[in-house]
Formats: C-alpha cells, structure tokens, sequence
C-alpha cells in the first residue's frame, strides 16, 4: 500500500514514468501495485483474495481448482482485480487504488 503503481508526471510536456512502466519496458508482462497509500489491513485483505481468484495459493488451488487461465495460459490479472476491491473495508477509497500495468 505505499503508492507502488504511481506515475510521476512529466509537467505536461512529456510522458508521465515510473517504476511500473520501466518493469513492462525491461520485459515484465504484468505489474500490480497502488496509485495511492493505503491500510496496510485493506491491502492484505485485497491480496489474498487477487492471490484466491488468479489461483496463486495453494488452499485457493484447492477449494478452486485453480486460477482462471487467459487463452495464453496465464491467470487473467485484469478480470480478478475488481472483485478482489470488494474485500476491502473502504472499496471505494482503498479498493480503488490497486491497478494492474501490462498485458
């Protein structure tokens, strides 16, 4: 919860950067992170149920049968982020700022 996925502006002259945009640049398929600090409690409760839904943990594995698989065999990032905002006590403050870079 400490703003992982916020982009620094270029002052409107040039492209905003940041952590996040150079992980997909050297070659990651996907980033997750937060626009803006939140509870370390909400963020906890947003990660194990992400973890749950793309099939992550192994009792999740389980119960589940598994993550949901996009057609290049990967979990689908996007589909689980926004039932996993519902896990969060405030979802519309703290359940916002989780998002997903890539794909």
């Amino acid at each position: 919860g400490c703003s992982s996925a916020k982009l620094v502006g270029g002052g409107g002259r040039y492209e905003a950067g940041g952590g996040p945009l150079a992980y997909v640049a050297g070659g990651a398929p996907a980033v997750v992170g937060c626009l803006w600090d939140i509870t370390d409690g909400d963020v906890d409760r947003f990660a194990l149920e992400f973890f749950d839904l793309i099939g992550l943990r192994e009792e999740s594995k389980k119960k589940k049968g598994g993550g949901k698989q996009d057609k290049k065999g990967g979990s689908d990032l996007g589909a689980a982020l926004g039932p996993a905002r519902a896990a969060c006590k405030l979802r519309y403050l703290t359940g916002a700022a989780p998002v997903v870079y890539g794909f």
